[in-house]
């Protein structure tokens, strides 16, 4: 079996992902915005500590959109704070506004498609039939994008699946990524039931 890529800390953290830091996003009106170089506030309205600019992340940390603007955080985890993160549960992810807050926190690269998604399979069909599968999905797109080194062995498989031209080593190439997908989010989605139960709320 090949081994998973390496990814370096600037990789990593464009992809929000390093498992030593947690990121945050702050936003404000396109061109109008004063407060671009201001860290992350807390609940009370102070500044955080440890807030630094997540230069590889957007255009050297800030990315300019069609009506709003964003900048881009990160700083060291806490020892709680990696206890909070190991210990995430099922239950964290079991609807699909608690999902969207997870893509949000931690991988908003994904954001823009499950969006997509929502609007055009279920919210414009007003059809709740495909939220379990819907959930299924991002959910294990959301686990495999918290593994930097999975994630990035499965597109090299998969990549090189669709430029093999023997037909075994690219089934098995499938295969293998399937594989790995498939023991990143294992036991890690939450259940059809739970998702249709709780998918009143639009995300």
């Amino acid at each position: 079996m090949t081994q998973p890529q390496t990814l370096t800390d600037a990789e990593l953290h464009a992809r929000r992902a390093h498992p030593d830091y947690e990121y945050a996003t702050t936003e404000g009106p396109r061109k109008q915005w004063d407060d671009i170089d201001v860290p992350p506030h807390d609940e009370e309205g102070e500044p955080e500590p440890g807030w630094e600019r997540n230069t590889d992340a957007g255009r050297d940390g800030w990315e300019r959109f069609d009506y709003t603007e964003e900048s881009y955080w990160r700083r060291p985890r806490t020892t709680a704070g990696a206890a909070t993160q190991a210990t995430e549960s099922v239950e964290d992810l079991a609807t699909p506004k608690a999902l969207r807050a997870a893509l949000a926190a931690h991988t908003p690269q994904l954001l823009d498609g499950f969006d997509r998604h929502w609007r055009n399979d279920i919210a414009d069909t007003y059809d709740l039939a495909p939220v379990p599968a819907f959930m299924a999905r991002w959910t294990a797109a959301y686990r495999l994008a918290r593994d930097p080194a999975a994630e990035a062995e499965v597109h090299r498989l998969e990549n090189a699946a669709g430029q093999e031209t023997d037909y075994g080593r690219a089934k098995a190439m499938i295969e293998e990524a399937g594989q790995i997908r498939r023991r990143t989010t294992l036991n890690n989605s939450p259940t059809s039931s739970d998702a249709v139960n709780n998918s009143g709320e639009r995300p």
